[in-house]
């Protein structure tokens, strides 16, 4: 999965689109929201980027842990 928060803003962008033109105002919300969490989800990477940037000791690879594919946690 990628961590790049332009790709999570550019999914929001396009749900934020579905949602004003959805159908029924039970579709309008559930993109409505979907479009936040995609927003919400690149917040948390910008400011997990810029954590890992202040700490030189940690890498950005050190995140597979908790990818699927790792067996770890997942996100």
């Amino acid at each position: 999965m990628t961590r790049d928060p332009k790709k999570f803003r550019e999914i929001a962008r396009v749900c934020a689109v579905l949602s004003k033109s959805a159908v029924t105002p039970e579709e309008r919300d559930i993109f409505a929201n979907l479009a936040e969490t995609w927003r919400g989800m690149a917040a948390s990477t910008e400011s997990l980027h810029a954590l890992l940037d202040r700490d030189p000791g940690t890498d950005a690879d050190d995140l597979s842990r908790f990818d699927n594919n790792g067996g770890g946690v997942g996100l």
